[in-house]
């Protein structure tokens, strides 16, 4: 099932249901990236003109977020489960070490990259790291990174020279989202998954909330006290743009409620 939030759909799965739907992604060459959609993100797609076009051309939105999973839950009365992008990292990379996964890793500082290579393979010995690559710093112009074409040819043959299944993109959102987007043509992979903040976490480059801390879905507080002054700022305003929309939908719920 697919629930819209602001012009997108969210796809409810659990994270078992999503791993063996790309098991079939895999088998079947077909190519699609992979969104999940978390506060940050939610507030770009509010703010940003243009990014609900680019965000709807992905095949698969998972919901990563309290915010997320609370105004599904006040718009359309279903209660999904969340998946986050960085959990998602881990399982995949267990779960991909019998069936020959391939993972190929795009984003992060050169330091960062190489730590969460080595600090994957030493949990998971078995997978298959097909390449790994930090490209530099870009900025968003027109709805897209602003890549020379020169390097955004190199780049795309070194990623396809790699063979890889999942192209694990670490640019942070709405950064990813536009490269996913304006590669899907481009990169020969089943899949491309932007999991942001993922890079910084498994590489111990940033602290990740503990799992108590994520179970109840304080995630977000935990990056706002642990992250730095600019980091705090725009939790603050992820935060409360979400908020505003969680009101207008419970609105909405209670006026539904009082005059079906």
């Amino acid at each position: 099932m697919k629930y819209k939030i602001h012009d997108v759909y969210v796809r409810s799965s659990t994270l078992p249901e999503a791993l063996a739907e790309f098991e079939r992604v895999v088998k079947s060459g077909r190519r699609a990236f992979v969104v999940f959609l978390e506060a940050n993100l939610l507030y770009s797609l509010l703010t940003v003109k243009g990014l609900a076009k680019i965000l709807s051309k992905a095949e698969y939105i998972f919901p990563d977020g309290t915010a997320i999973v609370k105004a599904i839950l006040m718009r359309h009365q279903k209660n999904i489960s969340r998946i986050s992008g960085p959990t998602f990292m881990l399982r995949a990379c267990e779960h991909g070490q019998p069936l020959k996964w391939r993972h190929f890793f795009y984003g992060g500082a050169p330091e960062v990259a190489d730590k969460l290579v080595a600090k994957l393979k030493a949990d998971y010995p078995d997978m298959i790291v097909a390449g790994v690559y930090s490209p530099p710093f870009r900025k968003i112009k027109d709805n897209a990174l602003d890549i020379p074409p020169e390097e955004d040819a190199a780049e795309i043959k070194m990623i396809n020279d790699a063979r890889p299944d999942f192209v694990w993109v670490g640019l942070g959102g709405p950064k990813q989202e536009y490269w996913m987007y304006s590669h899907l043509d481009r990169i020969d992979a089943p899949l491309m998954l932007g999991v942001g903040a993922a890079f910084d976490f498994h590489s111990g480059n940033r602290p990740w909330a503990p799992k108590i801390v994520r179970l109840v879905g304080m995630e977000w507080l935990y990056r706002m006290c642990s992250g730095g002054k600019a980091t705090f700022k725009r939790n603050l305003r992820c935060v409360s743009g979400s908020l505003v929309l969680l009101i207008e939908y419970f609105i909405k719920y209670v006026l539904m409620r009082w005059h079906p």
